[in-house]
């Protein structure tokens, strides 16, 4: 089907902006919930347990190996459900969400990791060399039809073309031709439009033998991700690029995305700075990485987002300490929350040994790390998240209000902990 453009002020703006390359729909972002600043005393990192924990009676789904945790800027919680070969969406109540196809994140096989960019694009890798998407907007807008065609006249030579997304992007390098767009044509094909609103395949590597397990988004307005390779001991810059357009059922024009293949930024090796069988991975707001590993000398490693560059030194920083018993058994996920500092969790205890006020050595078994954003190691205190058991633990998230977020994956739930201002005013955790 053919529309004119003078029937609508949106493809005009789409016409205008194709001519002009200008970074057409993007989108504001959706609220965060900002929680309010409070000077706490001595107990300001204990972290207490909040119940009920979501077991699969509390938030109505039989969660199977949760994997991943990640939280997108409208609140709401995804979880790689790893057994059931699907991605569950729960509210900060922990119900589960249907609504705008959220219950429809299905048919990835063994879901390792997640991340969400500032598109709305849900990424998903599983150990294979795929990276998977899905994107929320697009679900919760809903598609009318795609833009298919391009009509477009050369001023100069007064000649008529026709030209898909990606023809008009090539045609659009010739700086010789002056090219105008005279009209679009619509398809409202319903294999195409399934096809963006799916999960599908986003970037496919050429390597057979790669392994992706962690996959982290760029900061807020940029445009890719990283994942890592535990196959080939890499990490990789994927860019995220416009495919095309379609327009939405409010009558509103939208992009769509697709992959392409920057660099690879991070390759083998044992000292900082390298990868050896790496895992999880996330970005901090000012575009920082930080990934875990189980090969290398340093297992938690934090990298420059200008040069990839180690920023933390051996000898200098805790957090590179290389030590018997070792800082780091078995990282299986990171963390960064608004103000930089860093969780790890382990998916075996840790010996956490501390020097008690009295100058006597307390020694006890955790699942959890905190850093400050300099690698400094911060104690946890003695209740609460530093004490509590988890079973073969697998993701760590934080919220903006603090609260904590861990795949307690052989008990198939999530377990929650908040930051606690006085352990005095909050209820004792049951034995």
């Amino acid at each position: 089907m053919r529309y004119e453009l003078n029937r609508s002020v949106n493809y005009l703006l789409l016409c205008l902006l194709i001519v002009g390359c200008a970074d057409f729909g993007e989108k504001q972002p959706l609220p965060v919930i900002n929680s309010q600043q409070t000077s706490f005393g001595a107990n300001d990192t204990t972290y207490i347990r909040l119940l009920p924990d979501w077991s699969a009676e509390e938030i109505g789904a039989n969660l199977s190996k949760p994997t991943d945790i990640v939280v997108g800027r409208d609140g709401y919680i995804f979880v790689a459900d790893q057994g059931n070969d699907r991605i569950v969406v729960l509210n900060k109540s922990g119900q589960v969400q249907s609504h705008s196809n959220l219950n429809k994140i299905v048919g990835i096989p063994h879901p390792a990791q997640i991340a969400i960019d500032s598109k709305m694009n849900l990424f998903i890798v599983n150990g294979t060399n795929k990276i998977y998407s899905w994107n929320q907007y697009l679900n919760y807008a809903n598609i009318d039809s795609i833009i298919a065609r391009y009509v477009v006249r050369d001023t100069t030579t007064n000649e008529q073309f026709t030209y898909t997304f990606a023809e008009l992007a090539n045609a659009r390098e010739d700086t010789t031709r002056f090219l105008q767009i005279t009209d679009l044509i619509f398809s409202s094909d319903a294999v195409t439009i399934d096809s963006l609103l799916n999960v599908s395949v986003f970037y496919d590597d050429p390597s057979e033998d790669a392994e992706f397990y962690g996959v982290a988004a760029g900061p807020y307005g940029k445009d890719f991700i990283y994942v890592t390779d535990a196959g080939k001991n890499r990490i990789l810059k994927i860019n995220v690029v416009q495919s095309g357009y379609v327009l939405l059922k409010q009558g509103w024009i939208n992009p769509t995305y697709t992959s392409k293949f920057d660099r690879v930024v991070v390759t083998h090796g044992s000292g900082a700075g390298t990868v050896d069988t790496p895992g999880s991975m996330t970005t901090d707001s000012q575009g920082n990485l930080y990934f875990t590993q189980t090969g290398g000398n340093f297992l938690v490693q934090k990298l420059s987002y200008y040069d990839y560059n180690s920023v933390y030194v051996l000898g200098e920083d805790p957090i590179m300490e290389l030590r018997d018993p070792p800082l780091f058994v078995l990282p299986a996920d990171i963390a960064v929350d608004a103000d930089a500092f860093i969780y790890v969790v382990e998916k075996e205890p840790y010996l956490n040994i501390k020097t008690l006020p009295d100058s006597t050595i307390d020694s006890t078994y955790c699942y959890v790390h905190k850093f400050s954003p300099d690698g400094r190691i911060v104690d946890l205190g003695n209740k609460g998240i530093a004490t509590t058991e988890f079973d073969s633990p697998q993701a760590i998230a934080i919220d903006d209000e603090q609260i904590i977020y861990i795949a307690n994956t052989d008990k198939n739930r999530i377990d929650r902990f908040k930051l606690s201002v006085s352990e005095e005013d909050l209820p004792q955790e049951p034995r």
